[in-house]
């Protein structure tokens, strides 16, 4: 796979204005969208906080080479639904493997 930019180079500004926007929809989505799911609607304000202070910290420590923005993950989902009795061990463990071969698989 041949990348587009290096790590030191700066696209445009209007590919950076829609790189920018692209990055905050999906990490919204998953701030949102992960205590949303497990019914803890009155956390998206800590999930939003501890998004942006791990942000944050991760930018400091890597002296702002690194452009990664820290989200909610949606690995655990499936162990508290679990925990919750939402869901059996048998559907979590099909829904493991169908994100694990998905997120596994060669683009």
């Amino acid at each position: 796979m041949k990348m587009i930019y290096n790590v030191e180079d700066k696209p445009a500004w209007s590919k950076l204005l829609v790189f920018a926007f692209q990055q905050v929809l999906a990490i919204m989505a998953a701030t949102i969208a992960v205590p949303h799911i497990i019914g803890l609607d009155a956390q998206i304000p800590a999930a939003i906080l501890g998004a942006g202070v791990g942000t944050i910290v991760y930018l400091l420590f890597t002296r702002f080479k690194s452009p990664v923005c820290i989200s909610s993950s949606f690995a655990f989902l499936v162990h508290c639904l679990w925990r919750l009795h939402l869901v059996t061990v048998e559907s979590s463990l099909v829904v493991f493997w169908q994100v694990w071969c998905t997120s596994s698989s060669p683009l």
